[in-house]
Formats: structure tokens, C-alpha cells, sequence
């Protein structure tokens, strides 16, 4: 399929710049291949039902954002995508032109960094402290390159979930911002079940598809763990014909990867895992999801779950409706045809 099939005309005053006051504030766009309900997220209770099991995405955001100097002076920004070891990190580098294997960045005079190898944008990088204490001390939350301002102390509990619990994603599952404490026992007190795996966001999650074809799109890893428990918890909700509702499409892809054989089994390490039309989802019935960037691999995934077609009226009517778009956004339930 060509790319242009997943474009659309995104105003840049709708991409939401700071979250919502309240948490579950929201805009609700409730859809299937039939339907499109303009709600409230306070009213998600009404749009999944009994015996239902929602499944979050458990991953904390790191502080993954730090600044340092080259010998000459010049600032780096130093973006982490993934810890390898106490000391060791992958890492894009803004302003990266000319830098090599061997050279030495320095966050202080004190804290410096060894550019140990250089694969295309992706640098190992070799702390000379502990990485859990530099980001503690001088990191900052990676906001997505869209939010155009600074973060604020504001952002450190608003750009992470309130179950947040596995440290490891450099970027939220956004899905999951608009659940509060309320609102979670409130769907818990309904008789619906909720359960969590885990699955570290990327940066590679804001790289657009640069292909014209989408088949030639390849996709990042990320590392994910999906629990026996919740596996055993998929098959008796779907024996008692209850819906499997991920948030997000990190528990969307999380999930589908552990079902790419006959049956469903539990997952511990990494998934580059592409979803696209013609995909067969085998897991997830219901999805909860923001609204996402044009030419996006997860706008891809949206539109394989519920039809090309389909997310195209989902959008410009979003659109038409002032709904505010990407991670400090409004947010749709897709029901899967």
C-alpha cells in the first residue's frame, strides 16, 4: 500500500501542547467500521461491559533526556533509547555531524561520556557513573519532538501513567495518561478485570515511515514482557466470550506479539513486531488509543484494526470536532469489525 493512503491534514493548533487539568477530561471518539459516538472519557464505563478485561501498559518513562558538551564546546543533545547495562546506553545525538568512535562528551566537569560505537544515528555510549544516578540528577522527561516547549515539573507526573511501576520507556504510552485512581476502581468495581505486561516505548515510536511502500517500513524493537498469568487471563475471557481492550498501541503490538504461532504464549525480550493491513489480530478486540501522527507505523497499525477507510472519517471528524491530538490528547475506543 502506498504511504499517502495514511496521510492526512494534521492543523498544527490541535496538537496538544500540555495535558488536561483533570486526568479522565478527555474526548472520547467511540468507533467502529459502522459508527462514531462523540463521549466523554468519564463515560468509558458505558462502552465496555462485564466480564471484559482491559490490559495496561506498566512501563515508566526515564528521564532520558541529557544535555553535554563536545572538547570544542559545542552542546549534544544526548536522547537514551534503550540501557543496556548500569553503564552502558543507546542513545540519538542531536547535532551528532562529525562525531566518532572513541570521543568524550562532558555533562560536567566531573560526569563524562565515551562514544564507544556508531551505527547510523544509534550511539553506545559508555557512562562513567552509574546511568540510573545521571538521569536522576541531570536528566529531564523526554516530551516527543511535537511539544514544542520545555518540560516543567508538571511533566514529570503528567507524561507517565499512574500505574507506571517498570522503569524503561523513553516516551509514554499515551493511552494510559487519561486513567486515573477513580477511574480505575470504577471500572474494576464493574466487574471488569484489569491486568498489566510490559513493553518499553522507544524512540523509534516518532520516526515516520519514510517508504512509499509500507511493506518495505521496517520497525524498531522494543522490549516487552508479557506474563504467563496474563496469558492464562486472555484465554478464560475469551472461553466466557468477554473482550480483550488493550490501551494503546504499545499493549496492542505487545500483545499480538505473543500470539504469532498457534497459540498464545507469554514473552520476555524484544519485539520489532510491523502491523499492517492484512495483519490478523488474534488477541485484542478493543483498542484504546490517542490520535496519532500522519504517515505514523502506529497510524498503520490503527488503520489494519479497524479499516483504512474507516480511520479516515475517524480523523476528519476529530478534526471537525476540535478533539486535541497526539500524547497530551484526546483519545478514541476502536471496536475491531
Amino acid at each position: 500500500m502506498d504511504l499517502e493512503e495514511f496521510n492526512y491534514d494534521l492543523p498544527e493548533n490541535l496538537i496538544a501542547q500540555i495535558p488536561l487539568r483533570d486526568r479522565a477530561g478527555s474526548k472520547l471518539l467511540v468507533a467502529n467500521s459502522k459508527r462514531i459516538i462523540h463521549a466523554k472519557f468519564q463515560d468509558l464505563d458505558h462502552f465496555v461491559n462485564k466480564g471484559d478485561l482491559i490490559v495496561l501498559n506498566d512501563t515508566k518513562v526515564i528521564n532520558a533526556r541529557i544535555y553535554a558538551k563536545r572538547i570544542t564546546g559545542r552542546d549534544v543533545e544526548i536522547m537514551l533509547e534503550r540501557v543496556m547495562s548500569p553503564l552502558i546506553a543507546l542513545a540519538r545525538l542531536g547535532n551528532a555531524k562529525n562525531i566518532s568512535e572513541g570521543e568524550n562528551l562532558h555533562i560536567d566537569h566531573k560526569q563524562s561520556i565515551k562514544v564507544i560505537e556508531r551505527n547510523g544515528n544509534i550511539f553506545t555510549l559508555e557512562f562513567d557513573t552509574n546511568i540510573s544516578e545521571i538521569l536522576n540528577e541531570y536528566g529531564s522527561v523526554p516530551l516527543p519532538p511535537y511539544i514544542t516547549r520545555k518540560p516543567d515539573l508538571n511533566d514529570s507526573s503528567r507524561y507517565q501513567t499512574v500505574y507506571a511501576k517498570e522503569e524503561g520507556a523513553i516516551a509514554a504510552p499515551t493511552a494510559g495518561l487519561h486513567f486515573d485512581k477513580p477511574m480505575i476502581e470504577k471500572i474494576k468495581n464493574n466487574g471488569i478485570d484489569i491486568e498489566f505486561l510490559t513493553l518499553h516505548v522507544g524512540f523509534g515510536t516518532f520516526t515516520p515511515i519514510k517508504t512509499q511502500n509500507i511493506s518495505d517500513h521496517r520497525m524498531h524493537e522494543e522490549y516487552v514482557h508479557v506474563s504467563e498469568h496474563l496469558c492464562n487471563k486472555i484465554i478464560e475471557t475469551k472461553k466466557r466470550g468477554g473482550r480483550v481492550i488493550a490501551v494503546g498501541t504499545t499493549t496492542t503490538r505487545a500483545l499480538e506479539s505473543c500470539h504469532q504461532g498457534k497459540d498464545l504464549e507469554p514473552k520476555k525480550g524484544y519485539t520489532n513486531l510491523y502491523i499492517c493491513p492484512g495483519f490478523k489480530f488474534n488477541v485484542v478486540d478493543v483498542m484504546i488509543t490517542n490520535f496519532h501522527q500522519p504517515k505514523s507505523s502506529l497510524m498503520v497499525m490503527i488503520a489494519a484494526f479497524i479499516g483504512t477507510e474507516t480511520v479516515k472519517k475517524i480523523y476528519q471528524s476529530a478534526i471537525n470536532n476540535r478533539y486535541r491530538f497526539l500524547s497530551y490528547g484526546d483519545v478514541t475506543l476502536l471496536e475491531r469489525s
